[in-house]
């Protein structure tokens, strides 16, 4: 599998996670690394893997997460990095 191919994979199984609300699906998709961030909507920066997992986990059992779609996503890989670019659209 590509590294393009990969990325837009983990992109896809994000949504999956966030979408059917699985927090061990979503811990799953975020890198194992401590150093990860994360900023939500209307949220300050998290940082810290163990902040950034306890927020999902927040987000996905409060009953109030909104049903999120990506559309035509785009994955660039630069090396070790890779971002993903796409439209979301919310539902309700």
């Amino acid at each position: 599998m590509s590294d393009y191919v990969a990325v837009l994979f983990a992109n896809d199984a994000f949504y999956l996670a966030f979408t059917s609300r699985d927090v061990e699906a979503m811990d799953t998709v975020w890198s194992q690394r401590p150093s990860v961030t994360c900023i939500h909507p209307g949220w300050e920066l998290l940082s810290g893997r163990d902040q950034v997992l306890e927020s999902w986990e927040a987000i996905l059992t409060s009953g109030h997460s909104p049903s999120v779609t990506c559309h035509e996503a785009s994955a660039t890989v630069l090396g070790d990095t890779a971002y993903v670019v796409c439209y979301e659209e919310l539902e309700g």
